[in-house]
């Protein structure tokens, strides 16, 4: 498991990418699931690479910057998620729907964590509250729920692809 303390990347591309399938962008999609992360631990990986390396285990609160803190709040936030897909919405209006990769990454880790390490800050500027009885998603049953899960999905997923395609011709 690598330091950084988060409902692994992966999955959470898996689920959005899943969930939207039917749309041709889900591929874009999964990536916009994965910009929470990627904004804020993500900044916090590529900065340990050049200054100590990556450390594995979950690390010590007390060693995560602040800033990664202020990024998480940033980047997990339902009210400002709403800011950001406001201005994508009047900017770009055909690619609000990458927006809601993002939304169901917030929605995501709302349940899959807890107060002993990142709990998502909902309405982060107006609150500090958050859902106090998430699962840790690092846990082993719950990565092995949430795996068991996604394969039902993407098997689901490339057996009705499968049934839908019309035959190649040779």
């Amino acid at each position: 498991m690598c330091f950084l303390g988060f409902m692994d990347v992966f999955a959470h591309f898996l689920w959005t990418s899943g969930l939207f399938w039917k749309s041709k962008k889900h591929w874009l999609i999964g990536l916009f699931g994965v910009l929470p992360d990627l904004l804020s631990f993500g900044v916090y990986l590529v900065i340990r690479l050049f200054t100590g390396g990556p450390a594995f285990g979950r690390p010590n609160l007390a060693t995560i910057p602040p800033y990664v803190h202020t990024l998480y709040n940033l980047t997990h936030s339902l009210v400002m998620w709403l800011l950001y897909a406001a201005i994508v919405y009047l900017l770009f209006r055909k690619y609000f729907i990458l927006m809601l990769g993002w939304l169901l990454h917030i929605f995501l880790d709302v349940f899959t964590h807890t107060d002993a390490f990142f709990p998502t800050p909902v309405l982060w500027p107006l609150s500090n509250w958050h859902y106090e009885y998430g699962v840790s998603w690092g846990t082993p049953v719950f990565m092995l729920v949430n795996y068991s899960a996604l394969t039902v999905l993407w098997v689901l997923i490339i057996v009705h692809t499968a049934k839908t395609q019309k035959p190649h011709k040779v």
